[in-house]
Order: C-alpha cells, then structure tokens, then sequence
C-alpha cells in the first residue's frame, strides 16, 4: 500500500518491481534504466504505476517487462540495450525513439498523445502491432525498419508513415492515416548508362501529381507542409552536385517526397504521379506518361485498373538506406538496362535520357554484291543496317528512296537492271531467280515487322514470302520514299536490317551497275 512520489529524476541500475498495492508517480521526471547486465525485470501494475518519461541507457542491459500492460505518459526511449515489450500493450504517450533494439514480443504499441508533433524512430527494430488513439494527436513515423508490422490501426489522431511500412493488414476507424515515401531520382543517358545526365537546374525535372493535390514535398531546410511547394517540384543531380551523381538525398534541400494515399474510415484517396524532364543539352524531352504507356504512377492498393502503373506500395515502395539511391535498379522487367524507363517499384525511378535522334548505318555505307555468274544464278543478296535512338514521343520513321528511278545503272552506259515490281504498301515474294524463274530485278526487304504504312507485317509474312519469309519491293525514285523502318515510341538504339537483292539473266550487259539509296530518318513528336 506504499506511496512513493519521485522529485527528481530516477536512475535504476536493476530491477524495477512495484507490488500491486504500491502506487508511484513520477511526476514530470525521467526513470533511467541503466544496468549493463541482461535479464533485468520490470513490473509496473498499470492501474497504478505509470511512467512520466521511461529511458534505457545501460550499455549491454537487457530489460523484459513482466506485466500485461506497462504505460510511459510522455517519451519512451531506448539509448542502449535491449528492450523486451509486455505481452499485451504498451502504452507511449509522446515519442518513441530506440537507437538500441525493441523486441516487440507479438505485442501492441499504443500511442496515445492528444497533442501534435510527435515523432517514432524505431532503429530498426519493427513493430508486431501498432496502434493510434489519441484525439488531436500527430505522429511522424520516419524510416522505419524494413521489416512492416503485423497490423496497423488508427483510432484517433493522425500518423504519417515516411518511408515506413504499414504492412497489409490496416484499419482506420477514426482519424487519418497518412502514407508518404522518399523518391529518388537517377538519370543516365539511355545509351551509355554508366554516364549521368546533370539537369541544368532542379527545376527541369518535375514530378506532378495528376489530380492537383499537394502531395509532393520539396525539402529546403525542412519539409514543407501540404501545398507549400505546390503540386510539381523539382529536382535532380544538379541540386546535389554532379559529384554525387545522383538526386538531392533526404536531409538535404532539393530532396523528394511524394504521398501514396491518405485513409479515413469513410474514404481513401490513392494519388497519381507523373515524371517530365525538359531537354537537356543533345537530350530530348522524358516524359513518363506520354512516352512510356500513357499510365500514371499510383497506390499498388488502388482499385483503379485503367491509365495506372500500380508499384508504390506501403510492402515494397522502401528507401532501405534513405540517403542513397536503391540499387540496383528494380523494376518489373529485371534489373539493370532493362530497367530504364520502367516504373519503379522501389522508390528510386531510374531514366535514361535519349538523345532527340541519331540515326547511324553501323554496318557501313557502301554494299557490294559478289560478280553474278552461273554459280549464283546471277542473283545474289547483301544488307546494310540502320540504328536509330531518339527521345520523340511518337517515336521515329525512316524512309529511303534510290536514283536512277529505284535501278541499277551500269556505270558506263544507259543500261540499267528495273526496280522489282512489288511496292512498299504490297511487296511480293521473290523466292526464285531470273534465269528460272523469269524474277528479274533490283529491289530490297525489312525485317522490321510492324513498319507502318500497307496493311499488317507486310514484309515478313511467314508462309507467303518463301522460305526465308520476306517480301520484297522495289526502291521509290524520288524522294521522301517509303518507310522502311519505324517505331511509335521513345527508343534507343533501335536495329533494322535491310537486305538488297538483285537478279538477271544471261541477256544483261555484263559490267558494273550501282545506285545510291538514301535514308532519311524523321522523328515524331
């Protein structure tokens, strides 16, 4: 039945055991546990001991709560040591902060305050569940372990996980429950990812959200609250230095924050983002919705199933180590250069600039085909091959045209092999040869299967165009020509073979014929 009230603070280098008929009151002073040793005890009858401020700070301690309940009305810190939870709940009624590590024992952690700016660092050690109760309360749950708790409740007040995972389990029965996640940004040219791509200033990269609701944070000495940055903002490797390579990092001006969904007990909004970045230098335009499938970026808990790349995700979306980019790059379709352009499902969204169009013939540009003599049946076939990257929303065409009217001239003379009677919009199977087969001519094919113009993948039709499955057509004459190769997106280092052939017969004046295709290359915007 004793009364002990503490006028000052309390240092306790062993066990703490109250008796169920004892009461203490700490008043507004700290209880420091500070043994050095393990399996250190304590019980505290909640009906009648609460802590005002409870801290452990014995290095190599090791503490186990022994009653169902224990309460800390204001900070409950862990310094040092390790900390064993009651079986049931723990009630914190200000802010948790363990730089030591919490066992949670299956148990609940209760937070209780009634007033706002409270803070929970958990050091790494997780949660098993995680409850908020208190009317008028705010808590920032900032980087949190990786590991997401068993549940999470809010009752009353408002907590916002930052870069903290709630895990699946969630109810909301009173109160919101904010979800927000550090984004960060790594640009390289498309091409030659090892080289980065250093924005000209913060504001060419902006990330916007597509409703217009301000849940996208700029950090510049601190974090602004909703909307003080607006609904796009900027950043990218110049806000932090080319040194570094890669974007501002948190806790430091030019960092990105971007807020997954909000949930009450009547509504949830799940937010929807987009990436631009205005050209660079010889780098076109990014733009991740026009460019890359026309989605937004979103909650993977939405139930919106249209115009969405649903990745961030409070089990998965997670800055492991909040001060560097994820790597490696994870993403849908791998890792690595498959990664680029792809959504990112990590929180760390890696781009690769391309340049606003190169087009190059690697394989050369002359193309010489063997002498036509009886061991090849005057025929013969070479190719040469195109290479395009370029950052054009709509993507790129290249069309190609040839002189001397799509023939082949013989040098010296007004002579000429014709241009084979297929056209580009319906080429024809050319299988056979001239002396056999009457299949006289110049022409050329393209393997790219779904070149635009004609109807359908016009020049490889397997089971129409022969063995080899292409179907050929004659060069235009004049100029823009026909398409021959194209793509309706960004793309980068796009291959297209073109194979030539020619073909004649014992009749044709022998000597050396040639012509000049040109290729023409247009991006689309």
């Amino acid at each position: 039945g004793a009364t002990l009230t503490a006028g000052d603070n309390i240092t306790v280098a062993g066990n703490w055991i109250s008796s169920s008929t004892a009461t203490f009151t700490s008043g507004g002073f700290i209880v420091t546990m500070n043994a050095t040793t393990v399996n250190k005890k304590i019980y505290t009858p909640s009906a009648n001991t609460d802590f005002n401020n409870l801290t452990f700070n014995g290095v190599g301690g090791g503490w186990t709560f022994q009653n169902v309940s224990a309460t800390t009305t204001n900070d409950f810190a862990i310094n040092n040591g390790s900390v064993t939870s009651t079986s049931a709940i723990l009630y914190v009624g200000s802010n948790f902060t363990n730089s030591g590590t919490f066992n949670h024992n299956s148990a609940t952690v209760l937070f209780n305050a009634t007033a706002a700016g409270k803070t929970i660092t958990d050091g790494g050690s997780a949660f098993f569940n995680i409850t908020f109760n208190g009317t008028g309360g705010t808590w920032l749950y900032q980087d949190g372990t990786s590991t997401a708790p068993n549940q999470t409740t809010v009752e009353n007040g408002t907590p916002t996980f930052f870069n903290a995972k709630t895990g699946s389990e969630v109810s909301v029965t009173g109160g919101e429950l904010l979800v927000d996640w550090y984004l960060g940004i790594d640009i390289v040219d498309a091409v030659a990812t090892t080289t980065k791509v250093d924005t000209a200033t913060c504001a060419d990269i902006t990330i916007s959200e597509n409703t217009a609701s301000s849940t996208v944070f700029r950090y510049d000495g601190g974090w602004p609250s909703a909307g003080a940055n607006s609904t796009t903002t900027g950043t990218g490797v110049a806000c932090n230095g080319p040194s570094a390579g890669i974007n501002a990092q948190p806790g430091s001006n030019g960092a990105i924050r971007v807020r997954e969904y909000r949930r009450t007990s009547t509504e949830s909004n799940y937010y929807k983002y987009n990436l631009q970045v205005v050209w660079q230098a010889n780098f076109g335009e990014y733009d991740y919705f026009d460019d890359y499938g026309s989605n937004y970026l979103t909650s993977a808990s939405s139930t919106e199933s249209s115009g969405v790349d649903k990745v961030i995700s409070e089990n998965s979306w997670y800055r492991s180590l909040s001060s560097t980019i994820n790597s490696p790059y994870t993403c849908s379709e791998g890792s690595g250069d498959q990664c680029l352009n792809n959504a990112p499902t990590n929180g760390s969204w890696y781009i690769g600039m391309l340049s606003a169009l190169t087009f190059e013939i690697p394989s050369g540009l002359s193309v010489a085909f063997d002498t036509l003599d009886d061991t090849n049946n005057k025929t013969d076939t070479a190719s040469t091959t195109l290479r395009v990257t370029t950052s054009a929303s709509n993507g790129y065409v290249v069309t190609a045209w040839s002189t001397n009217s799509g023939q082949l001239k013989l040098i010296t003379a007004s002579i000429f092999i014709s241009a084979w009677t297929g056209t580009n919009g319906s080429p024809t199977d050319w299988d056979g040869n001239c002396i056999d087969n009457s299949e006289c001519g110049f022409g050329y094919s393209t393997n790219d299967d779904t070149l635009q113009g004609g109807s359908g993948p016009r020049f490889v039709q397997v089971g129409v165009c022969g063995p080899d499955t292409l179907c050929w057509a004659g060069f235009m004459g004049t100029g823009p020509g026909d398409p021959v190769a194209d793509d309706s997106k960004p793309t980068s280092t796009d291959q297209t073979i073109i194979t030539y052939k020619v073909s004649t017969d014992s009749a044709q004046t022998a000597g050396d014929y040639q012509t000049t295709v040109i290729y023409v290359a247009t991006a689309n915007y």
